[in-house]
């Protein structure tokens, strides 16, 4: 859920700046907001990570072994 909506916010940041470029009075935010993007794409895999880190401190190395597998 929490990589479902990082997607999202990377993509809403990605087309609101792109948006904004089209006037030149809002080129100063379209740049911040088009700077968040990456940085949500960035939070995906962070997220990963995390939540392999986590699954065999819970007990849960079983559905980590099988993600990692590939099964």
């Amino acid at each position: 859920m929490a990589r479902a909506f990082v997607d999202f916010a990377a993509a809403r940041c990605v087309t609101v700046g792109s948006v904004l470029f089209f006037w030149y009075s809002s080129g100063t935010a379209a740049i911040r907001i088009m700077t968040v993007g990456p940085v949500c794409f960035m939070a995906k895999p962070t997220i990963r990570a995390v939540r392999e880190l986590h699954e065999p401190a819970i007990g849960d190395a079983a559905d980590l072994a099988q993600r990692l597998s590939g099964a």
